[in-house]
């Protein structure tokens, strides 16, 4: 077998060795050849720590990161992009709720 899967349009589908295959999840409609990261909440503790040392995981961290948690490299840049896009969000309603405060005008 050559290892490409027509059902996913073609892409070899490689699964990452992960140290708990538990994990990985099948997504319920193709979205590529990767498969959803599921975090354990040891693993959310783990990243939030990271992301409260520095806002970015780059080279040698990251990967030492996913080392240590048994995941992608991939999956912890997410996470911190996806955290850093969170945080950005609070803190815009935060100054919208404070402009509001100050203004009377909730919208």
């Amino acid at each position: 077998s050559s290892g490409i899967n027509a059902e996913y349009g073609g892409f070899r589908s490689v699964p990452y060795p992960t140290k708990n295959p538990s994990k990985m999840k099948q997504p319920d409609a193709p979205r590529g050849n990767c498969r959803r990261t599921e975090f354990t909440q040891s693993d959310l503790d783990t990243l939030e720590a990271e992301f409260l040392k520095s806002e970015f995981a780059r080279g040698t961290r990251r990967d030492e990161i996913a080392a240590r948690m048994g995941i992608r490299p991939r999956s912890v840049t997410i996470w911190f992009q996806n955290k850093r896009a969170k945080v950005r969000q609070m803190e815009q309603q935060k100054i919208l709720m404070e402009n509001a405060a100050e203004t009377g005008v909730y919208n």
